[in-house]
């Protein structure tokens, strides 16, 4: 019986063996495992494989790339946000059952990625995402030694075309603050003067606010899975704090006194740490994300031009507003989280004609002056 081994650098050695004939298909099957050691002890572990083969007793089952990725989202719900571990699970379903998905992770080759995801063409974004937890199914294997090449790295996912961020007029959005419930209306106000994510929002405790300053902390982000919350850091793990207008403030206020007259109704009294919007009269939890959504999804309703506009549109309105008005990228990118300009400016690009407009008068007029 022939094996070979197959320096892959450093102290990994390709071990192959030939393990005859598949049962099944009839073809011939190789057997192979990474070693760690010197080129002897690679010698010494192949002619005991080779014995394993011969015996019977060496496992020459090889997992399917469905497996695989699910061994990679069985690992990942201890090590992600929940959120992401929801983006790979679908991603996960979308390739469950398909000609791809059953391939052995041995025999797949870029071409096999490639024509699975060409077949998403129309959905850009999920051949993305597949493409993303594929790649790094493969590169935790990688790490596992189950395999040693990743066919996903020069797989090619269909080109998206560019995205422009969707807002909402600003007369839109006060229609929608003055239609809106008193709770929903602060939280609306809070979104539209920050630019804050949803997740963020919902992160706040009021001892991370002064009222007194007009400063909001965005120190926490609050996720749901379906099953239960979770609390962590903000998308880019970076805690900001943020200025807000006196009317922010003032509504804030307002909204202050009323959890506080709740609260006490209740039996207890507002802390530092109870949550400005909370499932419970006494602020222990925090609203779940999907309340926020369905509501605004309501409530748009009856504004006309919210049409589409989803909650997270806000915070494109608010950075579309900044930019135009001509405040620096830099001060923008540092409100909204981002966790550099070129991300604020690639994404509300759209908003820079009103600002180079400005910007050709002014540069007119200094001209027109020195005539």
């Amino acid at each position: 019986m022939r094996g070979t081994v197959r320096h892959l650098g450093g102290d990994r050695y390709q071990l192959r063996v030939d393990a005859g004939n598949d049962p099944v298909t009839g073809k011939r099957r190789q057997l192979g495992r990474v070693h760690r050691g010197t080129p002897t002890t690679a010698q010494r572990a192949l002619r005991a494989l080779i014995r394993e083969v011969e015996d019977g007793t060496a496992a020459t089952s090889v997992m399917t790339v469905d497996q695989l990725l699910q061994q990679y989202l069985a690992g990942a719900r201890r090590r992600l946000k929940p959120s992401t571990v929801e983006a790979y699970r679908y991603a996960v379903e979308a390739v469950a059952g398909s000609p791809l998905g059953t391939m052995r992770i041995d025999r797949v080759k870029v071409s096999d990625v490639e024509r699975f995801l060409d077949a998403m063409g129309d959905r850009p974004s999920m051949a993305a995402l597949v493409r993303r937890t594929l790649r790094a199914a493969w590169n935790d294997a990688i790490r596992l030694e189950q395999v040693t090449r990743n066919p996903v790295v020069n797989a090619r996912a269909p080109q998206r075309p560019p995205s422009k961020a969707t807002t909402a007029e600003l007369p839109d959005v006060l229609a929608a603050i003055a239609a809106a419930p008193s709770d929903l209306a602060v939280l609306l106000r809070v979104a539209i003067a920050t630019g804050a994510r949803r997740g963020e929002l919902l992160g706040l405790q009021w001892g991370d606010v002064d009222l007194d300053v007009g400063i909001v902390a965005f120190t926490r982000n609050v996720t749901g899975d379906g099953r239960r919350l979770h609390i962590g850091t903000p998308k880019t793990g970076k805690v900001r704090s943020v200025s807000i207008d006196d009317a922010t403030v003032a509504a804030l206020k307002a909204w202050r006194s009323e959890c506080q007259e709740d609260a006490l109704a209740f039996g207890v009294d507002l802390k530092p740490t109870t949550w400005i919007w909370s499932q419970r009269p006494d602020g222990r939890d925090p609203w779940w994300p999907d309340t926020v959504t369905h509501r605004w999804a309501t409530l748009r309703k009856k504004v006309p031009g919210l049409e589409g506009v989803r909650f997270h549109d806000l915070r494109h309105t608010n950075a579309s507003v900044l930019i135009a008005a001509g405040v620096d990228p830099v001060t923008v990118a540092e409100r909204l989280g981002h966790s550099t300009p070129v991300i604020t400016l690639g994404t509300y690009s759209h908003a820079l004609p009103a600002k180079d407009r400005g910007a050709a008068t002014l540069i007119g007029e200094v001209l027109e002056r020195q005539v």
